[in-house]
C-alpha cells in the first residue's frame, strides 16, 4: 500500500483511541509508541503499518536484488519496488543496520547440531558465548532477544478484557485521576476522592487509600496472608501475580485482584458522575460478586 494510505489507517487507529462520542479529539494519555509495542513489552499490539509496510517492500526489494527483476518479467510495480533503494537513502541505510543474521539451534539442520554459538577470535578471552536462536548485527555482535515482562500475565488473566484493559492503564498510572487532571487545567484540587486527604494519584487511589486497603484487607483475610504494597503500580502487580498460591486457589487470587482494582474504579466515578457516597461494604460486595460472576462455566456455543 501507499504510505500515504497506510498513515490514514494510522489516524484512524489513533482516532479510535483518543476520539470522543463527538467525534472530536480527547486527551491522549499515553504515547502512540507504547500502544504499538508487543502485550508482553507493556503494549497493546497495535501495528505500525507505516514501518511494516516501508518493511514489506523492502522484504520484496531484498528478494528482486536476488533473483533478478529479470524473473518477474519486469516493468509495473516491480521496477517501483526496485526503485524504493534509490530513492530513500536514509530508509535503505535503516534497513542495512537492522539486517540481521538469525542464527537457529539447529532442529532444521541434520548436518548441524550446536546449542551455543561462540562469537570472537578463535575462541579466546573476547569470545562470548551466545544461546542458540540468538541474534546477530552485521558486524556479528549479539543483540540478544527480548524477554517477556509481567505485562504478559495481565492479558491471560481470567477476566473480561475491559477489566484487563482497566489493570493496563493502572500498571501504566495513567488513568485520569484528580492529581493528573490538576496538571491539566481540569480540577482545583487533587484530593483523593475516597479519603479526601492525600493527592489523588494512580499508586494511592489502588493501593494508597486507607479505603481501598480496608477492601484489599478483606481479600487478604479470606487468603489468610499478611501483604505490604509496593510504591510503584506496575510492582504492586508484579508482587501479587508472583505470590505462591496452592493451584486451586491461584485463579480465585488473581480474579481477586482485577475485582478489587474494578471495584474501586467504579465506586470513585459514582462519586463523580452520580454524586453516591463511597462505601467499603458496597465495594467488597462487588468484589465477592465479580469474582463469583468470572469465576462461572461458560456456557456452550451453538
Amino acid at each position: 500500500m501507499s504510505v500515504t494510505v497506510a498513515k490514514k489507517i494510522v489516524s484512524l487507529q489513533c482516532g479510535f483511541f483518543w476520539e470522543k462520542a463527538d467525534r472530536s479529539r480527547g486527551m491522549p494519555t499515553i504515547k502512540w509508541d507504547i500502544i504499538q509495542r508487543p502485550k508482553n513489552q507493556g503494549g497493546l499490539g497495535v501495528s505500525n503499518l507505516v514501518l511494516k509496510n516501508m518493511a514489506f517492500l523492502f522484504k520484496w526489494w531484498w528478494s528482486l536484488n536476488l533473483i533478478g527483476l529479470e524473473s518477474c518479467g519486469g516493468g509495473g510495480v516491480w521496477t517501483d519496488i526496485m526503485q524504493i533503494g534509490g530513492k530513500n537513502k536514509e530508509l535503505l541505510g535503516v534497513f542495512r543496520e537492522g539486517l540481521q543474521l538469525i542464527v537457529g539451534n539447529g532442529n532444521r539442520t541434520i548436518s548441524m547440531e550446536v546449542s551455543t554459538l561462540t562469537v570472537g577470535a578463535g575462541g579466546g578471552a573476547g569470545a562470548v558465548e551466545l544461546p542458540a536462536k540468538a541474534y546477530l548485527n552485521q558486524q556479528g555482535q549479539g543483540v540478544g532477544v527480548l524477554d517477556s515482562s509481567g505485562f504478559s500475565k495481565l492479558w491471560k488473566g481470567p477476566t473480561p478484557p475491559r477489566v484487563k484493559l482497566l489493570c493496563w492503564f493502572v500498571m501504566h498510572e495513567i488513568l485520569n485521576t484528580r492529581e493528573r487532571l490538576l496538571s491539566c487545567g481540569v480540577v482545583p484540587q487533587p484530593e483523593c476522592m475516597l479519603c479526601g486527604k492525600l493527592p489523588e494519584s494512580v499508586h494511592h487511589l489502588f493501593f494508597g487509600c486507607e479505603h481501598a486497603w480496608k477492601v484489599w484487607s478483606f481479600v487478604l483475610k479470606e487468603f489468610n496472608v499478611m501483604w505490604g504494597w509496593p510504591g510503584e503500580s506496575l510492582k504492586c502487580f508484579e508482587s501479587w501475580f508472583g505470590r505462591n498460591v496452592r493451584n486451586n486457589y491461584k485463579e480465585r487470587w488473581v480474579r481477586y485482584f482485577f475485582a478489587v482494582i474494578w471495584s474501586l474504579w467504579k465506586g470513585r466515578n459514582k462519586m463523580i458522575f452520580n454524586e453516591e457516597l463511597f462505601s467499603v461494604k458496597s465495594a467488597i460486595n462487588e468484589v465477592v460478586v465479580c469474582v463469583n460472576y468470572w469465576s462461572r462455566p461458560l456456557a456452550p456455543l451453538g
